[in-house]
């Protein structure tokens, strides 16, 4: 995989131009592009935060029949603990083969889906939050084992697909409605990092570099050459576990990028600082130290003290 590709997917992800459907779409295309799949994807927005039920909001198809939709969701003969299984699926950070998820769930249907439309199998990518919405991509795709570090490399763009999915929900209300974007941004900067304007969190100091390195590391990750691994390492999920940078033009082309709120809303907790509650929440999902800490854009040593803090809270054992 080239890195553009790579990074075409997490641009693809910040787009806030684009409807709903366009946005699903353009996501699931990039997601077979980068995967190199030569018949498509589909991606899904869900929320799965009510228990075993889970609510499908919207598709997106890239290739794939329009039809591939109806059928992979129409099964009303699901058994209750299969529809538990997948819901559980969905509140869990995963990369890997769908049909073997169905294998594994000893129900036959989605199989049958994936052979009716010669589909070996699809790579299933969950971008999910603690929240419990997310955004599944499945990507048609040979049935194999993929390496660890190809399944580390998909956790990175699934981080990026659970930020966008966040963003484009709250913010493309503004883009629909032609309203200067800019507005709820807490800081503007240029394509060089200086900090235009900033408000509120973002006005410290310490805010400020945080922004200013994390610009520097995304045209770092558009620039790469060679290294798709690195490209992708560069552009961390959020910023200083706050913000997401989005580009944006002026209608006389000029560019910036604007610092938008976009980290996950949890419940408050009367025990747990937010940043320890919304640490703790990714840790549940599954997710290693370094993966929490690329979703969040913050070192692995601060998410291995707040986790620590947060358990010894507690009283739960590591």
């Amino acid at each position: 995989m080239k890195p553009a590709h790579a990074v075409s997917l997490i641009e693809t992800a910040y787009r806030l131009d684009l409807t709903t459907e366009q946005w699903l779409e353009g996501i699931a295309a990039a997601a077979a592009v980068a995967l190199g799949s030569t018949q498509g994807a589909m991606a899904f927005q869900y929320d799965a935060s009510g228990g075993d039920w889970v609510h499908v909001a919207g598709t997106g198809l890239s290739g794939l029949s329009p039809d591939f939709a109806r059928d992979y969701f129409n099964h009303p003969d699901m058994p209750p603990e299969a529809a538990a299984a997948m819901a559980q699926i969905l509140k869990s950070s995963r990369v890997g083969s769908l049909r073997s998820v169905f294998e594994g769930l000893a129900f036959r249907p989605v199989c049958d889906v994936l052979d009716t439309y010669g589909i070996d199998d699809m790579l299933a990518v969950n971008g999910l939050d603690p929240s419990g919405r997310g955004c599944m991509l499945l990507i048609a795709d040979k049935k194999r084992e993929h390496s660890p570090r190809t399944a580390q490399f998909w956790y990175r763009l699934a981080a990026h697909v659970s930020a966008g999915n966040r963003l484009h929900g709250t913010l493309k209300s503004l883009a629909q409605l032609g309203t200067d974007p800019t507005r709820g941004a807490e800081a503007i900067l240029t394509p060089t990092g200086r900090v235009e304007h900033a408000s509120g969190p973002a006005e410290p100091r310490p805010a400020r570099e945080a922004l200013r390195d994390a610009l520097v590391r995304i045209e770092a990750a558009r620039a790469e050459g060679d290294d798709v691994h690195r490209a992708v390492e560069l552009w961390r999920g959020l910023v200083a576990g706050r913000w997401s940078l989005v580009e944006h033009f002026e209608r006389d082309g000029k560019r910036y990028y604007l610092a938008h709120k976009n980290d996950p809303e949890l419940a408050e907790d009367r025990v747990l600082t937010p940043r320890e509650r919304l640490v703790l929440g990714y840790a549940e999902l599954g997710q290693s130290n370094k993966l929490v800490a690329y979703a969040l854009g913050l070192s692995s040593s601060t998410v291995s003290t707040l986790l620590g803090r947060a358990r010894k809270k507690l009283g739960v054992q590591p």
